[in-house]
């Protein structure tokens, strides 16, 4: 019913659209009172079939040229007019796009073959943040997850769905820069993507042991050598705290620390090389290591420890001491 229309009165309407849908979810007894409105608004713009489509800017022609050949774009949008509205838009850049309709279809459906996920952040079924969730872990490294709000989300809440995993967050209806932007956070993305698999690469390689945490204290990588002397499955440590390698005395002091540096920049145990002290086994039992820990100022703020265990050393120290003193 809406084939007659031009994409700009479209986008005009998902524009009113987006704008009394955030009315209505702040003031409620408006509801019908919107409703109403927004349907004499759409009747008139259907009437309006002959209008000119604005001539196209210099930064949307050359966007268009340089459009990839193919994109696969995942749109998780429940509202129709906006749905349709960004279908269109995005098909003039030779994105195809696949809806769906609600959370939980995303999470069913959405698969690995996918370039970019647009994820709407009010849905019937579930939050934008518990998609955000569920989706994350299961995407490649290289699919950003952008969200689309049709009111501004304040400060607060943009960074904390750039922690839980989303890339950028822009505003309903979406708008030809706004595709540009797609790209350089997808671009950005695969980039990050393959500077992590060389990194991890490298880590990988190394005969001590490495743990990466993040700023919480979260591991969010570990190597082979890792595993083993912390007798520790790969996937039983990633996503915990720095904590379970650690006993509890040592786990306040090193909460300390971190929270002294992060606070004023200063360096106390940071860059110190080979500290001993006792780490714990995924058994409970404690063990000595040396450990040197070392910063990384990324996009976000990484911490690396590297391990020797100390165990065969220790006893050597002390036959040889036994030996002496014999």
């Amino acid at each position: 019913q809406f084939n007659f229309v031009g994409d700009s009165q479209f986008n005009f309407v998902a524009t009113v659209y987006s704008c009394m849908d955030a009315s209505a979810s702040e003031f409620p007894f408006m509801g019908e009172a919107l409703v109403a409105l927004l349907v004499a608004v759409i009747l008139a713009l259907l009437l309006w079939k002959t209008s000119n489509l604005p001539a196209p800017t210099q930064e949307n022609t050359v966007a268009r040229r340089n459009a990839p050949a193919s994109f696969k774009v995942a749109l998780v949008e429940d509202s129709d007019i906006q749905a349709e509205a960004t279908t269109r838009l995005l098909a003039r850049f030779r994105a195809t796009v696949t809806r769906y309709c609600c959370g939980k279809d995303a999470i069913e459906h959405i698969t690995r073959d996918v370039d970019i996920v647009l994820l709407d952040y009010c849905l019937p079924d579930m939050t934008g943040e518990d998609v955000l969730r569920a989706l994350r872990p299961n995407l490649p490294p290289a699919v950003p997850i952008v969200f689309l709000s049709g009111r501004r989300r304040d400060v607060a809440d943009f960074k904390r769905l750039l922690r839980r995993g989303a890339d950028d967050c822009v505003d309903k209806p979406l708008r030809a820069d706004h595709v540009v932007r797609l790209w350089m956070v997808h671009e950005k993305r695969a980039l990050k993507a393959v500077k992590d698999a060389s990194r991890k690469e490298l880590l990988e390689n190394m005969a001590e042991a490495v743990v990466v945490a993040d700023s919480r204290m979260i591991i969010q990588h570990v190597n082979s050598a890792a595993c083993e002397i912390f007798c520790y499955n790969r996937d039983d440590l990633v996503g915990k705290n720095v904590h379970v390698l650690m006993d509890t005395n040592m786990a306040s002091e090193h909460d300390a620390h971190a929270a002294h540096h992060l606070k004023s920049g200063q360096r106390k145990v940071i860059g110190v090389r080979g500290r001993e002290l006792a780490a714990r086994r995924s058994d409970g039992t404690m063990f000595p290591v040396s450990i040197t820990l070392g910063k990384c100022n990324d996009e976000d703020v990484f911490f690396t420890a590297v391990f020797r265990d100390l165990t065969e050393v220790n006893k050597l120290h002390k036959a040889r001491e036994k030996k002496e003193a014999e």
